[in-house]
């Protein structure tokens, strides 16, 4: 209301300043008139007086005037999806700026180039534009540019599935805004990193940077603000699968969008309802939200979010039977597709205009396999029943078709069970195992895929099924992310075989490391290996922890969104009352067997019934033979057989040798201690520098750096005696006179004396991080050539934080209160 009120206002100073013909002030208010259309989202009309002071800059040659029209152009049009025209008016801008030296003109062009390329899905180009952005406001000391600059890099790096660079990016400028005091900035990062964690599955990182963030829009009265961070909860909620949770946010969305006519974010609340009630299978009440949003999108002109909301509608009434509906949607959204000026997503939009087809003709033909549809449904042979089919899978959607068809013309040969319907047929085989363990695919009467686990039944067989039933309504592995799903178990309706209803995931971790590429596996191994032990964590969680007992890589699998899950727990146990050891006779798989629960290791003190000891770090050491096999496509962290087994029971990792990475290197083989008082708890080797952002580990090399017997030097420490056995001088790292003013202290003009000892090398990082700002202006070419300290000293001391890592955890400081969430 209050932007309508200064659109009034400039509106009335126009018809004023014009009778007096004061070209200069003229121009002023129709920029100022746009910037008011602009924030308002009323892009055309705020283009017309754009245009307007333009004319009248260019006419009197006011350059400056001139610059702004062209960059609020290219704002506009980029807003209105014309994102061509936009690039064309900031290059325009960017010349002009160029021109006359203006350097903070020159930097806004450059953030619009990068801008309106990131929404052509052009992310390379869009980051060079940033990069440049981003030098010139550093070399100015343009703080606020600086932050703008790096929260584009953070979207565009997140866009190209660089999680971790944008993550990097991201904290950057939250570092930035903080200091600065840059709330709406600082909102922004915050924002900006609970996307980058939504697309990167760790929602409840997500969920704690958008509260944060929703916690300073609240504060500080901005409601736009407060409204894009309630979107972004109710993002985060829906893709965690929490949809009554994620409703009550985009509800709270809705009612400030409307109250303040924010119509693009009313728009975009209308849009998630819709989609959290779809997912909830609540279609026509999804359709009323689609119906309502589109209504909006077509008022204000906003194709985008028009062609977005016709497909989607199109699905939902496909969903909900409205078959006529559906096709007249698509066949809409596709009009808009062919219109010129409509075609900014190259490619991309080509195959999604292949897709529609396609969609168009499966409806005009329901019995087409080929259909883009979510839902479908059709009729067994000899009934009225319907079989609905909600394509998830991809891997398996061959045999999904397969059993449908085989449903229709055989439908006695197929079983229910728990309402899912299976066939135990070879063709619909998907797992096995070498104790006659069989898995095949299934579909729910709920149209949803499910894995079906058929057990033989035999004397050892139930006891695994059950076990497995029980272990998994668990709550540490109900509630797991990374733990696969039971849903039902039958032991009645068939004489042969016990029944597990679970989670249909694609392919095991050994199909997929076997069919990729070595390069490939160690850039995403991190994250694999990090799910894994975050799954290990939350079944050693007290105060009821499961034993796993066979981790290994087929029992790791992938779901069709590219989480990986714990899998198969027919021999996993509780540890009941307290208990550290679970004693059992001897489980597991050779060659993923931890030492102290092998078999054939000599030192076990067996008793006289032959069984063995099972404790969580055996786990540990199980997981640390997977990491090794996936960073190494297939190899075994203790040899080839028939040395392998030796090895194991000598404690030799033979094959860690073969690692370049230094930081995993000591990863793995902390987890594969011999000992398994040597070994790190799961939730410990979360906490390792190869799972940590660069921001966490100089961090943590800073917050070291601060214990008073750093300071001090204390020799009596063992930290301080370990950090300094080192005798490498790191002094002769740093370029003399950098080191020089590193040392001085700008304020008092004095020089500290560093020593070669790396506890001084840590006092001098942890000094420089705390004092960097406070160096007075103007700065030092030196100044900029070591930018900022976190990259500079990282990439100059690359193993120093494990190195760090390696002393601080053997010893009682990972316990202290400022150390411990770097630890423990």
């Amino acid at each position: 209301m209050r932007k309508n009120s200064l659109i009034k206002m400039d509106q009335q100073d126009s018809k004023h300043v014009k009778e007096q013909g004061e070209t200069f002030q003229e121009a002023h208010v129709y920029l100022s008139l746009a910037e008011a259309y602009t924030s308002n989202n009323e892009f055309q009309p705020a283009i017309d007086h754009y245009e307007k002071a333009l004319e009248i800059a260019k006419e009197r040659e006011y350059k400056l005037q001139e610059t702004q029209a062209l960059l609020g152009l290219g704002h506009a049009y980029r807003g209105n999806n014309q994102f061509q025209t936009a690039i064309d008016h900031h290059e325009k801008a960017l010349e002009i700026a160029m021109e006359h030296g203006n350097k903070r003109q020159e930097t806004n062009a450059l953030l619009g180039l990068g801008d309106a390329h990131r929404m052509k899905i052009q992310f390379q180009t869009a980051i060079y534009y940033y990069e440049k952005a981003l030098g010139i406001a550093k070399e100015h000391e343009n703080k606020r540019q600086e932050t703008y600059a790096l929260l584009g890099l953070g979207h565009a790096y997140k866009g190209n599935n660089q999680f971790q660079t944008a993550i990097d990016h991201h904290e950057k400028a939250l570092e930035i805004a903080k200091e600065h005091e840059y709330n709406q900035q600082e909102t922004e990062a915050l924002l900006g990193l609970g996307y980058v964690y939504i697309w990167n599955r760790k929602f409840q990182t997500a969920i704690h940077h958008c509260e944060k963030a929703l916690e300073i829009a609240k504060e500080h009265e901005n409601k736009r603000q407060e409204t894009y961070v309630l979107l972004g909860l109710g993002d985060a909620y829906r893709w965690n699968n929490r949809l009554q949770t994620a409703i009550v946010h985009y509800e709270k969305a809705l009612e400030i969008a409307k109250e303040h006519e924010y119509k693009q974010q009313e728009t975009d609340a209308l849009l998630g309802l819709g989609y959290a009630y779809r997912e909830n299978r609540q279609f026509q009440t999804a359709i009323d939200h689609y119906e309502k949003a589109l209504e909006i999108a077509r008022k204000i002109k906003h194709v985008e979010t028009e062609k977005r909301l016709l497909l989607s509608l199109g699905q939902c009434y496909q969903l909900n039977n409205q078959f006529q509906n559906a096709v007249q949607c698509i066949e809409e959204s596709l009009q808009i597709y062919e219109e010129p000026g409509n075609r900014n997503h190259g490619t991309a939009s080509e195959n999604t205009k292949k897709s529609l087809s396609k969609f168009i003709g499966a409806n005009e033909e329901r019995n087409s396999e080929n259909a883009v549809v979510i839902q479908e449904r059709e009729p067994v042979a000899g009934s009225t029943e319907l079989w609905k089919w909600e394509k998830i899978s991809i891997v398996h959607r061959e045999k999904f078709i397969n059993l449908r068809e085989y449903g229709k013309t055989s439908p006695k040969k197929i079983k229910e069970v728990g309402a899912v319907r299976f066939c135990c047929m070879k063709q619909f085989l998907i797992g096995k195992g070498t104790d006659g363990t069989r898995v095949y695919v299934g579909l729910g009467k709920d149209g949803y895929e499910r894995a079906v686990k058929c057990l033989p039944k035999d004397a050892f067989a139930g006891d695994f099924a059950k076990k497995e039933k029980e272990l998994l309504n668990e709550p540490s592995a109900k509630k797991s992310n990374h733990v696969i799903n039971y849903y039902f178990f039958d032991d009645k309706s068939d004489d042969e075989y016990f029944f597990l209803i679970m989670d249909l995931c694609e392919e095991t971790l050994e199909t997929f490391v076997h069919d990729n590429i070595s390069d490939d596996l160690v850039k995403i191994a991190p994250e694999i290996i990090e799910q894994v032990l975050k799954g290990i964590t939350d079944l050693h969680r007290d105060p009821k922890p499961i034993l796993h007992r066979d981790v290994k890589p087929a029992n790791v699998l992938r779901d069709v969104e590219g989480v990986w899950l714990l899998a198969d727990f027919g021999i996993s146990r509780l540890l009941a009352g307290g208990a550290t050891t679970h004693q059992s006779k001897p489980m597991g798989t050779e060659d993923w067997i931890a030492v102290e629960s092998h078999p054939s290791n000599p030192n076990l003190s067996k008793t006289d019934d032959g069984t063995v000891r099972y404790k969580k770090e055996s786990d540990i050491q199980a997981a640390g033979m997977v990491a090794f096999y996936i960073v190494t496509n297939g190899e075994h962290p203790f040899g080839e057989k028939p040395d392998r087994l030796r090895n194991l029971l000598d404690g030799k990792p033979v094959g860690l040798e073969t690692l370049k990475n230094p930081v995993l290197k000591d990863l793995l083989s902390w987890m594969l201690s011999y000992d398994t008082k040597d070994r790190p708890s799961a939730e410990e080797a979360l906490k390792h520098p190869y799972f940590q952002s660069a921001k966490q580990q100089f961090e943590m090399l800073c917050k070291v750096g601060s214990q008073p017997e750093i300071k001090k030097g204390d020799t009596k420490s063992d930290v301080v005696r370990k950090l300094n056995s080192d005798p490498k001088d790191w002094r002769s790292l740093l370029n003399a006179d950098i080191l020089q003013y590193l040392s001085t202290d700008p304020l008092k003009g004095y020089t500290f004396c560093y020593k070669s000892s790396w506890t001084d090398c840590l006092r001098l990082i942890r000094n420089v991080k705390e004092h960097w700002h406070d160096r007075p202006r103007p700065r030092p070419e030196l100044f900029y050539s070591v930018g900022d300290p976190q990259e500079y000293f990282l990439n100059l001391f690359p193993n120093l934080p494990v190195e760090v890592h390696i002393i601080v955890r053997s010893c009682d400081w990972k316990e202290r209160y400022d150390l411990q969430e770097y630890f423990i």
